[in-house]
């Protein structure tokens, strides 16, 4: 297809200016952007077959953002920003929620909406210009993409690249941490065949808590049990998942009887937090105070107390402790601070 009547223009991306074509070109003549972050993890299938444009253009008219962002642009009479588009494959790369809008109101008027404003990038644009622009847009800039669609968008760019984590970062703006960590939960889903766009919250609660991971690292059919119940919706929100972190922090008998029955399916989650909450499993107060009764009434510790070196500083603390007993629970009993 020949580009006629355009405008030259430029459009800088990171620290270099490009040469680009401004203009209306027919919304028939352009595609879907392959691997844009909307449709992608819907319809790419696990052995990475790209979907067809059929497919994708039917997936993203039937999402309801795009029927309302349809009423958007036949209010306004057309695109406000325009399509960028690239010049040897005619593929919108940054737009393509508009373009799906388009053909959307181009079933219900052909002429009306047949010509859509565009800028046209060069042919042969690099894909490091590519995943600095998308950043810009979706990443650093409107963040209209999901955590997810971000996430998604960052790991197949480290897949197909195989440059290091911190210049795929640098491209798209965002400091190295925040895309390894993107990166890391998008390939733990994979891992377990799981690329539920709703789930992403529930793993990446998952993996940033160290109490879980210590509890799996000492049993690690943990991990099953978390990661079945969050797929089958056992697990109702992603922020339920601080309640199997509270309960692996929380150093009772309690806790560690419940997050055993939990890990072997005898109690549900719900359940084992309700428990260890209302014995005061997470008051770190209680805690502490049992944690101290606990060790004062263990067997050998009146042995190891007596043989021990500091043998009378020990007990003129704790007749320190005994004197100041009576007047903590004194006040703590007439609700004196």
């Amino acid at each position: 297809m020949t580009i006629e009547n355009y405008k030259d223009g430029k459009l800088k991306i990171g620290k270099k200016e490009w040469d680009v074509k401004e203009c209306e070109l027919n919304q028939k003549d352009l595609i879907f952007y392959v691997d844009n972050p909307r449709v992608y993890s819907a319809l790419r299938r696990f052995d990475g077959t790209a979907p067809s444009q059929e497919e994708i253009e039917k997936h993203m008219c039937s999402m309801d953002r795009i029927k309302e962002l349809k009423e958007s642009i036949k209010e306004n009479g057309g695109l406000i920003n325009p399509l960028i588009v690239r010049e040897s494959d005619f593929a919108v790369l940054e737009g393509n929620s508009r373009l799906a809008a388009y053909r959307i109101l181009a079933k219900i008027d052909p002429i009306k909406w047949s010509m859509v404003k565009c800028v046209v990038l060069p042919g042969d644009i690099d894909d490091s210009a590519i995943s600095t622009l998308l950043g810009v847009y979706h990443i650093v800039g409107t963040k209209d993409w999901s955590p997810y669609e971000q996430a998604g968008f960052l790991y197949r760019r480290k897949q197909e690249s195989k440059m290091p984590i911190e210049i795929i970062a640098k491209e798209v703006g965002i400091s190295k941490g925040v895309a390894e960590n993107y990166i890391k939960v998008f390939e733990y889903m994979i891992a377990k065949n799981d690329l539920d766009s709703e789930k992403w919250s529930y793993y990446e609660e998952f993996l940033k808590s160290s109490a879980i991971k210590k509890e799996i690292d000492e049993h690690p059919e943990l991990e099953e049990v978390i990661v079945e119940q969050i797929q089958n919706g056992e697990i109702e929100a992603a922020a339920d998942i601080r309640k199997i972190s509270k309960i692996a922090k929380s150093k009772t008998k309690k806790a560690k009887k419940m997050l055993e029955q939990y890990r072997k399916k005898e109690t549900d989650l719900y359940t084992a937090f309700s428990e260890v909450q209302e014995e005061g499993g997470f008051d770190k107060v209680f805690q502490k105070v049992r944690d101290f009764r606990d060790y004062i009434i263990e067997e050998g510790f009146v042995e190891g107390a007596s043989a021990s070196q500091k043998k009378s500083d020990i007990v003129y603390d704790l007749k320190k402790i005994k004197s100041k007993l009576d007047t903590i629970i004194k006040n703590i009993e007439n609700g004196n601070s």
